[in-house]
């Protein structure tokens, strides 16, 4: 199961619904490495899609993956990168 729009999984008051998705497959990083962590990334495809909002305030919107090949090497004093959300494998 994939959540998404989840601010504060403590509570059920929230602004906006949040959205659960079934997930299809997880594609890990084929670099991957266990032991020092690198390219510990993955993506979960899911049986249906997320729906998205035109409103200034969305809270699920789709972000931009780079081009094949390597990542950029960003200095972390000059080229900031951000990453969003956060994850649990578990609720409740």
């Amino acid at each position: 199961m994939v959540r998404c729009g989840e601010w504060d999984a403590s509570t059920l008051s929230e602004a906006k619904k949040h959205q659960d998705r079934i997930a299809r497959h997880i594609s890990v990083h084929p670099a991957y490495n266990k032991k020092n962590l690198y390219y510990d990334y993955a993506l979960v495809h899911t049986k249906s899609k997320f729906d998205y909002d035109d409103s200034p305030d969305t809270h699920i919107f789709p972000i931009c993956l780079p081009d094949r090949g390597p990542l950029p090497d960003f200095d972390e004093y000059e080229d900031p990168c951000f990453a969003m959300g956060h994850g649990k494998d578990g609720y409740g």
